[in-house]
C-alpha cells in the first residue's frame, strides 16, 4: 500500500463488528434488563410505571408524599436523608394499596 493510499484513508472509518446477543437484546426491548452472559429478558422498572402507580393513589395519598417531600426539605435534611424518606413512604403506600 503506498503512502497516498494510506493518507486517503479517513480516521473516522468505522469498522463493524457485531453485536452480542445481549446487547441486540438491548437495543430491540429497551424496556427489558438483560442477565448478564444468560441473554434472558426480564421487565425493566421504569419511571412511567412509578408515575401511574402514585397517580392511581388517592388525593390524601398523594399529598402525604407532597407533605413529606416539604417537610424534609424545610428541615434541611440532606439529600439522601430526603430521598429514604421519600422512597419510603411511596414503597409504603403503593404496597398498601397493592399497587406495587
Amino acid at each position: 500500500m503506498s503512502e497516498s493510499s494510506l493518507s486517503q484513508i479517513e480516521l473516522h472509518d468505522e469498522i463493524e463488528t457485531p453485536l452480542s446477543k445481549e446487547t441486540e437484546i438491548q437495543r430491540n426491548y429497551p424496556n427489558t434488563m438483560i442477565r448478564k452472559g444468560k441473554g434472558e429478558r426480564i421487565p425493566f422498572p421504569n419511571d412511567t410505571n412509578l408515575a401511574k402507580a402514585i397517580m392511581q393513589l388517592s388525593e390524601m395519598e398523594r399529598q402525604s408524599i407532597d407533605d413529606s417531600v416539604v417537610s424534609s426539605v424545610v428541615a434541611g435534611q440532606d439529600r439522601d436523608s430526603r430521598l429514604q424518606i421519600i422512597g419510603w413512604k411511596i414503597e409504603t403506600l403503593l404496597r398498601k394499596n397493592n399497587k406495587l
